[in-house]
């Protein structure tokens, strides 16, 4: 009998024991952890990105403010996304802390890039994005914090790429034809022309394969006015969604086309006259040959030397790139030992089009000046043969050539003195 009332102590003792631990696990459920405040949505669940408008705005999260609970408790926000299908992987979710934000922003161009750049997509695939917010809890208890994740399924584009066999300069700026513009030879992803246009608007239709100027290199916008020379960012669209460059008054203008940048720059022809080298070049000569930059004038350039009959033009360095030329407007005989005015060509252009013609044979003399934009040939005939001085030392008559003479008696002396 006393096993068996034993026995039954231990049992209610047991069961008022298993009460006792199951009340303390209820007391210790946190009725904080089901907060739902917070919330994230999506301004499309649906979206197919457009190369024609990269800058807009393609997809806009929002998310409302978690439950701050109260003052003991610091709240923080943790903004991530991923691909749906990598379910906020460590390896490849972007994670940003977002205090003080509400609202996360792409355009067209950054979806783009992150789909087939960061998340390597195949351009033109349709993938789901995830996007999730956390707002997270610091204090004197532990408490779960809010979470809320949102889906959108986004389809990308196939890019057109910067690709040409030809290139063209087209719009109400072009005095008739297009006009063609040629890759420089030093680097041929850069196009340049040097071109007179009037005041109106331009852009590049593409030749490419079979496609004859279907697309065209555009600004980003439906319309933007050159900015001397500036670099602005430049697309390739379909030749009916094609924006325009505004050429503001008629000049001659130099044009540029990056396609490894994706960038155009147009500018006044005459503000790139600057050089760190002038060649002479042309089928005058059987391989280009530097131009001496005068001592006393740093805008001055001369040559004295041999030339073949035949055509020369001036290849001008600055910057690393040769992609300008002194040359005639058009192509023909100089006049021989008078000023000439000239022109800024492509080195292109002027081969095929624009230089002036080397008759005969002989020693030539040239002197360019870049800062008064003038040009002076001498034939045998003209050239100002160097004077020769005589005079004695020791009982000896000595005789030199002068082609320099540096002087502070005054321009009108010196001339008197070398009479």
């Amino acid at each position: 009998m006393k096993n068996k009332y034993s026995f039954k102590e231990a049992f209610l003792l047991l069961l008022v024991g298993s009460c006792m631990i199951g009340c303390n696990e209820e007391n210790d459920v946190n009725p904080l952890d089901n907060r739902s405040d917070l919330v994230i949505e999506a301004s499309a669940t649906d979206i197919k990105l457009n190369e024609d408008t990269p800058n807009d705005i393609a997809l806009t999260l929002n998310w409302t403010k978690a439950d701050p609970i109260s003052s003991e408790y610091s709240l923080s926000y943790i903004y991530k996304v991923d691909l749906a299908s990598n379910d906020f992987s460590d390896n490849t979710l972007i994670k940003e802390f977002v205090d003080g934000e509400s609202s996360k922003s792409y355009t067209h161009k950054e979806l783009q890039q992150l789909l087939t750049d960061k998340w390597e997509l195949t351009p033109g695939t349709t993938t789901t994005l995830s996007a999730r917010i956390i707002g997270s809890l610091e204090g004197p208890k532990f408490v779960k914090p809010e979470i809320s994740t949102v889906s959108v399924k986004i389809q990308t584009y196939i890019e057109k790429e910067f690709k040409a066999d030809k290139l063209y300069i087209s719009g109400t700026a072009v005095d008739g034809e297009d006009i063609e513009i040629r890759p420089m030879v030093s680097n041929p992803l850069r196009y340049v022309g040097i071109v007179s246009l009037k005041a109106g608007n331009i852009n590049f239709p593409i030749v490419y394969e079979d496609e004859n100027k279907v697309n065209v290199i555009s600004p980003v916008v439906a319309e933007q006015t050159i900015q001397g020379g500036k670099e602005l960012e430049a697309v390739v669209k379909s030749a009916e969604k094609a924006g325009v460059w505004v050429i503001p008054e008629s000049d001659t203008y130099r044009v540029l086309v990056d396609f490894e940048h994706h960038t155009v720059s147009i500018g006044l022809a005459s503000d790139y006259i600057a050089a760190d080298k002038i060649f002479v070049s042309g089928t005058c000569v059987s391989e280009k040959q530097e131009m001496t930059q005068t001592i006393e004038n740093e805008n001055q350039y001369a040559f004295h030397a041999e030339l073949q009959s035949g055509n020369v033009y001036f290849p001008i360095l600055f910057d690393g790139e040769e992609s300008m030329a002194i040359a005639p407007e058009t192509g023909g005989d100089f006049t021989d030992g008078q000023e000439m005015s000239f022109t800024i060509k492509t080195p292109e252009e002027a081969a095929l089009h624009s230089s002036w013609n080397i008759k005969n044979q002989g020693v030539y003399r040239v002197v360019i000046n870049i800062e008064t934009k003038k040009i002076t040939i001498y034939s045998p005939d003209t050239d100002p043969q160097p004077r020769e001085i005589t005079w004695s030392y020791n009982n000896n008559d000595v005789t030199t050539v002068v082609e320099r003479v540096y002087s502070r008696l005054g321009t009108r002396r010196l001339a008197a003195f070398l009479r």
